[in-house]
C-alpha cells in the first residue's frame, strides 16, 4: 500500500458478467494509512493508530488466566476460520548458532515468522499506552487454545502474523492461543503451566510428569504413548487391588 483512506465494504456488484466490483463507504475521519516500514529497530511509524480491523475485532481487558494481566477478547462472535487480530513487531534475524555457547535473547513476545525472521514487541512497547496499532500480543497462553498463529500480509506492516480462530469464538470470550515455545528455552512460568495442564488435563501423577512432562512436550505421538502407558498402568493397579 502507497497510501488509503479507511472505508466500510457495503456491497459488491457483478461487472461485464464475471468481475466483482466491491462498492466501499469512506469513512471520512481524517486518518491517512500507508505502509509503515518496520525495521530490526522500528515496529512503524503510528504507534497508537489503530487498525480498524481490530478495533471492531477485538478489546483488551483483565485476563481470566491466572497472574496473566491483561488478555484479549472478542467484541462479536468470530467463526471458524476466520482472523481474529494481528501481531506486529520489529524484525529479528535469528542467529544460526556456529559458535559455541551464544543464544539468541529470548522475550515472552518473540514469534517466529519464518526460518530467519522473528517478531518482537520491545519492552517499552509492550503495554497498549506505547502501542495499540495491533493486538495480538496482548492474547494469553493456553494450552487449551481457541486460536493459532498464521502468516498474513497486512497493507501498513507487511509480512506479519495473525491469530486465526480454532472454533467459532463468542463475544466476550478471552483469545487464546498456544505460544509454542521450544521448552528447554522457555521461560519457567510456560514450563509450570506445561507441567499444570498434564496434572489437570490429563491426571498425571507428579512423578509422572516429571518422568515424562519435557519428553512428550513436542511430540503428540509421544504424549500418547506416554498417556496410554500410564492409564494402563493405573488400570492394572486398581485390577490388582
Amino acid at each position: 500500500m502507497v497510501n488509503g483512506e479507511e472505508c466500510i465494504l457495503i456491497d459488491i456488484q457483478l461487472e461485464e458478467g464475471f468481475l466483482l466490483k466491491p462498492i466501499l463507504q469512506n469513512l471520512n475521519n481524517g486518518r491517512k494509512l500507508e505502509y509503515e516500514h518496520p525495521t530490526a529497530t522500528r515496529m512503524g511509524q503510528h504507534l497508537k493508530q489503530r487498525d480498524m480491523f481490530e478495533n471492531i475485532s477485538v478489546y483488551i481487558s483483565q485476563s481470566r488466566v491466572q497472574g496473566a494481566g491483561e488478555g484479549l477478547f472478542a467484541k462479536s462472535r468470530i467463526q471458524k476460520e476466520n482472523i481474529i487480530c494481528f501481531f506486529n513487531g520489529v524484525r529479528k534475524r535469528k542467529l544460526f548458532r556456529t559458535v559455541a555457547g551464544v543464544d539468541e535473547e529470548f522475550s515472552d513476545y518473540r514469534i517466529e515468522l519464518d526460518y530467519q525472521i522473528s517478531l518482537d514487541v520491545p519492552d517499552q512497547f509492550t503495554s497498549i499506552s506505547s502501542y495499540n496499532a495491533t493486538l495480538g500480543h496482548k492474547a494469553c497462553h493456553s494450552f487449551n487454545p481457541n486460536s493459532y498463529f498464521s502468516q498474513v500480509y497486512h497493507p501498513r506492516f507487511g509480512e506479519i502474523i495473525s491469530l486465526i480462530a480454532y472454533r467459532d469464538i463468542l463475544e466476550g470470550e478471552e483469545i487464546l492461543v498456544n505460544y509454542g515455545y521450544n521448552f528447554q528455552g522457555a521461560p519457567t512460568w510456560y514450563k509450570n503451566q506445561w507441567m499444570y495442564h498434564l496434572r489437570k488435563e490429563y491426571q498425571w501423577s507428579m512423578e509422572d510428569v516429571q518422568r515424562y512432562g519435557e519428553s512428550v512436550y513436542s511430540c503428540p505421538a509421544a504424549l500418547r504413548s506416554a498417556d496410554s502407558l500410564i492409564k494402563s498402568r493405573k488400570s492394572q493397579s486398581c485390577f490388582k487391588y
